[in-house]
């Protein structure tokens, strides 16, 4: 886990991230604190990326993907962010030497090995509860629940929206049939692998199957994903952007994908705080209260209410029917109730807590913004350390500022080596510039 923040106004966007990263080897799990989250993606213009969640792509490591692409793009640009966004995302499908076919399907089949797994595990709870309380269960009744636990899945996922190219364009129909056949034999494995002892029929296995594509053509994750933050100015734009995506694998031509965050500084979008990955603290800072504490409020005011209408109608009638009457009326009332009590918290907290603060942001200094954005994740990464939670955030805090007249820029960067020691470094990084 990470946190991750982007502050911004008129005057530029601050970014800046944690180092703290965590590995699972064999279900055990080990934090280091030397992770690199934020990079430029142009070694000219000024545009910033961070990445959060998982640390990779496909199996490689995003700090190896984002250079790459940057050594493509070298001095190359776009009239817009969302450009340099729909490039990066388009890339991560033409890489076919970084995500060859064979990749591809080796990730795509540890994914869906997840997700069918995930149904077995529903299947089998449920029919253990079943043999607990009816001593047995016989054949009818174990393919009902696996049928059950299968279609619950598959309607999730129909339900969920159909993931479109990185420019936003939707799928053609020949794409998705052309997923359908790269993923045909890899489905019907997995689903032999994972249901192989199951009471599997052939309807069973037609939703399966179906399943399969859904996974592969619609935007619901499945974890690990990773999150990818866009930050700064296209070529054309005035005011810096903020533009964030869940990605998770690409399958031919496709990338599984999900815009998350949008945030673009114009006349009537002056300022803005957008938190990434672990959110609370951020959360509490701009609404004056924790957002577990809320919601915790929130539910217990919701089952005293339902528990104050029992308790009224077991005072006032004596026959069963008026009184589930009256209990029905009385909690359409509570829901009313506790749903106006929340929109009513809601306005209080955003008039009283975070209108003042982005009013503030707006007039923000360049580097008070790069400070408060430092801050913000430090306030993280602090509280993990003086808690009995394991530190997944913490370590350095790297900061950058990004502005129209002097483009990207370091506040706070940390390296694994020591710069006075490595000169060459640095002059490499813009060797093509000087030798041009």
């Amino acid at each position: 886990m990470t946190a991750e923040i982007a502050v911004l106004n008129q005057s530029g966007v601050a970014i800046a991230a944690d180092s703290a990263v965590t590995i699972e080897i064999n279900g055990e799990y080990k934090v280091f604190q030397l992770a690199n989250k934020v990079f430029t993606l142009s070694k000219y213009e000024p545009v910033g990326v961070m990445i959060f969640d998982s640390s990779t792509f496909m199996g490689i490591d995003w700090e190896t993907i984002i250079k790459l692409y940057r050594n493509r793009l070298a001095s190359g640009s776009s009239p817009h962010l969302r450009d340099y966004a729909a490039d990066f995302l388009s890339y991560l499908t033409e890489a076919t030497d970084l995500f060859e076919p064979v990749r591809q399907e080796d990730e795509f089949r540890a994914r869906l090995r997840r997700l069918f797994r995930s149904i077995r595990k529903e299947f089998m709870d449920a029919a253990n509860s079943a043999i607990e309380e009816n001593g047995k269960i016989d054949d009818a009744e174990a393919k009902e629940l696996l049928r059950s636990a299968v279609a619950s899945k598959h309607q999730e996922f129909r339900s969920a929206e159909r993931i479109t190219h990185p420019d936003g364009t939707a799928l053609g129909p020949e794409e998705v049939a052309s997923v359908t056949t790269q993923c045909k034999g890899i489905i019907a494995e997995v689903r032999h692998e994972v249901f192989e002892d199951a009471p599997i029929d052939s309807a069973i296995s037609k939703k399966l199957n179906e399943l399969g594509v859904l996974f592969a053509t619609r935007k619901l994750m499945m974890n690990p994903a990773s999150g990818i933050v866009f930050a700064g100015y296209g070529r054309q734009d005035v005011f810096p952007n903020v533009y964030s995506y869940y990605v998770e694998m690409t399958m031919g031509s496709l990338l599984k994908h999900d815009p998350t965050h949008k945030l673009c500084i114009d006349k009537g979008q002056v300022a803005g705080i957008i938190p990434f990955a672990q959110s609370e603290m951020v959360f509490s800072f701009m609404e004056g209260v924790d957002p577990f504490y809320q919601k915790v409020i929130e539910k217990e005011l919701s089952k005293r209410f339902d528990t104050y209408a029992e308790a009224v109608a077991q005072e006032l009638f004596d026959d069963e029917t008026q009184r589930r009457f009256v209990v029905d009326k009385l909690e359409r009332a509570n829901r009313k109730l506790v749903s106006e009590f929340r929109s009513d918290l809601e306005r209080y907290r955003k008039s009283e807590y975070a209108m003042p603060v982005t009013r503030m942001v707006a007039s923000l200094p360049k580097v008070e913004l790069a400070t408060m954005a430092e801050t913000l994740v430090n306030l993280r990464s602090f509280k993990r350390h003086v808690s009995t939670e394991a530190e997944t955030v913490g370590g350095p805090i790297d900061v950058a500022l990004i502005s129209r007249g002097d483009g990207f820029v370091w506040i706070k960067r940390k390296h694994y080596f020591d710069p006075g020691k490595n000169h060459h470094f640095f002059a490499n990084y813009y060797r093509e510039v000087y030798n041009g």
